[in-house]
């Protein structure tokens, strides 16, 4: 299949989820990533569309194409941040209501997480050396 990768299910794998099977080979992917990709027909067994819930085979042929899901890595931002208090383990900003919290799939950038992102990288904490 063009673009998928092919994983062949082992011994030791078989009888699991298929969404369960996926997050194994790529811990680092949500599994509500994993199932949207299985929903939306980017993993395939068998060559055939299955269920979150698929219990897979041994000498299955799981089929991934996974690349549109992974998460987008967070660019920091320079952003004007208000810090009414700081130690090394906590942090207090006050945050103009227009700001996003975090970045979502339509806004990327002008976060809170942006700035935090620039300010941490910039300065240590208090007590934190």
């Amino acid at each position: 299949m063009r673009d998928f990768e092919d994983i062949p299910v082992q011994q030791s794998q078989a009888g699991l989820r298929l969404d369960e099977f996926v997050h194994r080979q790529d811990g680092s992917m949500p599994i509500a990533a994993i199932r949207k990709a299985i929903k939306s027909g980017d993993v395939l067994v068998n060559g055939k569309e299955r269920s979150s819930g698929w219990r897979v085979r041994v000498d299955d042929i799981v089929s991934l194409r996974l690349q549109k899901h992974l998460h987008r890595a967070l660019e920091s931002e320079d952003l004007e941040l208000q810090i009414l208090f700081e130690d090394a383990q906590i942090i207090a900003v006050n945050k103009p209501p227009s700001m996003l919290s975090h970045p979502s799939t339509k806004e990327r950038t002008g976060t809170l997480i942006n700035a935090l992102l620039h300010y941490f990288k910039k300065s240590t904490p208090p007590g934190s050396s």
